[in-house]
C-alpha cells in the first residue's frame, strides 16, 4: 500500500534528486506462480515507478512458501 511522491532512503529521508518520481508498492496475496497459488503458497509484490517525463516501469517479485 505504499504510495510516495519522491523516493526515500531506508531512514525515510527524502532523496531530493529523485523528487519528481512517484513510487507505489502493491502486494497480491492471490498471485499464481506455476502450480503455486494463494497466500499459503505464493505472494507477488509490484513496485511501480513513474515520472512526468514518461518514465513508467514496474518491477515484480515473488515470495513462495513451499
Amino acid at each position: 500500500g505504499l504510495d510516495d511522491d519522491g523516493a526515500r532512503d531506508q531512514a525515510e529521508n527524502a532523496l531530493t534528486d529523485l523528487a519528481g518520481y512517484r513510487v507505489r508498492v502493491t502486494v497480491d496475496p492471490n498471485a499464481t506462480l506455476g502450480d503455486l497459488s494463494g497466500p499459503a503458497e505464493v505472494i507477488r509484490a509490484d513496485v511501480r515507478v513513474t515520472h512526468a517525463s514518461g518514465v513508467d516501469f514496474t518491477l515484480s517479485g515473488y515470495k513462495a512458501n513451499y
